[in-house]
């Protein structure tokens, strides 16, 4: 079969800059892998029985790419009836991106089904416990001690507040998409707001030793997105982390850094990456409360919309988010070398 001439989407497609190289380019050694000549196979058997027209789609190797692609073979007919192939046409349109489109598209939806799945599950834990406590109070709230009715609303409290958190991670997210997320600045200092959130932590999350080293630092930022930010570093750290937190904070030049490190094992390094993506958990913890993997995606995303940023390393034992903030006295953020930090954990 010769090949007289190809427009220019062709030749791209093809891998050749003009049609005179068709000749040298298309060639029996065109198609050496199995899968190049199987997604061709439909087209020689359109020519093997005479057809004079035909559509099909292929997913293939074309010159060494992948491609996705709809192929449609016309000839005209001889007078006795039979294909005239002198005068074939062959035409492929290529719908490689369509195609990767659409799989990524399934990969969104299995993604949001999975969310919502994982959405329902950690839902479900925390409104079982406060439907639980309310039916004991409300059938035998006359019966129970002072002490164990005290203990249950605690309970409902705890359970309520676990969820507002999740509820807020998840508004975060959902309003970051589309840009809708309300930042208001202020210069302030950390180290009262880092202390409030340290109390709530240890009130609900357990009574780990937590060891926190500020020295006079402020910085500008949202104070209720901050907090939000400091809630789930420790959160993170009271669940999954070592038995022993260091906090420290430090403002150097136009940066304030804010370091959450625990003695703990930390985050596999094959995803140290990842655990900054949307629904990524990083531990699988049997026995500890789980989250729907929103909390450092969500911290980060709050991070840079204050203009600073939130990265995580794992040295000498301890495991360290590192928060960065515009400080007061800077007006432009800068990103600091570890060593320039002077702040390395703690051995």
């Amino acid at each position: 079969m010769e090949i007289v001439d190809a427009n220019d989407a062709a030749l791209r497609l093809i891998g050749i800059s003009s049609p005179e190289q068709l000749t040298d380019k298309w060639n029996e050694d065109t198609f050496q892998q199995e899968a190049e000549r199987a997604a061709f196979r439909p087209l020689i058997s359109a020519i093997w029985n005479g057809q004079t027209n035909a559509t099909y789609e292929i997913s293939t190797q074309m010159m060494g790419r992948p491609m996705a692609g709809i192929v449609n073979w016309s000839t005209p007919r001889n007078p006795d009836g039979t294909a005239d192939l002198s005068k074939a046409v062959v035409g492929i349109v290529d719908i490689t991106k369509v195609k990767e489109a659409e799989r990524r598209l399934e990969e969104v939806i299995r993604s949001k089904d999975e969310f919502l799945a994982s959405v329902s599950h950690e839902l479900r834990t925390p409104l079982t416990t406060i439907y639980g406590s309310a039916e004991s109070l409300i059938e035998q709230g006359a019966e129970l001690d002072e002490e164990l009715r005290s203990e249950l609303v605690q309970f409902m409290a705890d359970e309520s507040r676990e969820m507002a958190n999740m509820v807020e991670d998840l508004l975060v997210a959902a309003r970051a998409e589309i840009g809708k997320v309300n930042i208001v600045q202020e210069a302030l200092d950390l180290g009262p707001m880092v202390s409030d959130v340290i109390t709530a932590a240890r009130m609900h999350e357990g009574n780990k030793e937590v060891e926190f080293n500020s020295v006079t630092s402020s910085a500008w930022v949202d104070p209720t997105r901050f907090k939000q930010i400091v809630r789930n570093l420790l959160t993170n750290a009271f669940r999954y982390g070592g038995d022993h937190i260091r906090i420290e904070s430090i403002s150097l030049g136009p940066t304030t850094f804010l370091l959450v490190s625990d003695n703990g094992t930390g985050v596999p390094e094959d995803r140290r990456d990842a655990i900054f993506e949307a629904y990524e958990r990083a531990h699988k913890r049997s026995g500890v409360t789980a989250s729907v993997g929103l909390g450092l995606a969500v911290s980060r995303q709050l991070a840079r919309l204050m203009g600073g940023d939130l990265n995580y390393e794992y040295n000498d034992g301890w495991s360290t988010f590192r928060l960065e903030m515009p400080s007061v006295e800077g007006n432009v953020r800068t990103s600091m070398r570890d060593q320039d930090l002077g702040l390395r954990q703690v051995s």
